[in-house]
């Protein structure tokens, strides 16, 4: 089975990269960019503006293709897509707690699996 999976890297002006810490896989979560898996009848660009405003109430706006990876867990072959993107409206606030611990700005090298992705451009 294929999940293809699309989140944002959003920028402050020191670099560090807005996360969501997922409750799962491990003791204590895990850091990911916001974003999330695909889903019927939209582009990834419009599943990653949603999943942004599902998890923490912000408006974004894409502006180009950041990095790629892909992971295998047993018979499930995943694809993640990152994006740059920009927060044009609204302040990170968790909005599915339970699911995200915590919200924060992070170094790169701290996002889940980050010696795996291929980063085309991050801006």
């Amino acid at each position: 089975m294929n999940k293809i999976v699309g989140s944002a890297i959003i920028k402050n002006e020191d670099g560090k990269i807005l996360a969501v810490r997922l409750n799962k896989e491990k003791q204590g979560g895990v850091w990911v960019p916001p974003g999330g898996k695909l889903e019927d009848g939209e582009t990834l660009r419009e599943s990653i503006i949603r999943e942004v405003k599902e998890e923490l109430d912000i408006d974004i706006e894409i502006t180009s293709l950041a990095g790629i990876s892909e992971e295998k867990y047993g018979d499930e072959h995943w694809v993640f897509v990152f994006y740059n993107a920009k927060i044009i409206k609204g302040t990170p606030q968790i909005m599915e707690p339970g699911k995200i611990l915590e919200v924060a700005w992070i170094d790169k090298g701290q996002i889940k699996n980050a010696e795996n992705i291929c980063w085309i451009e991050v801006n």
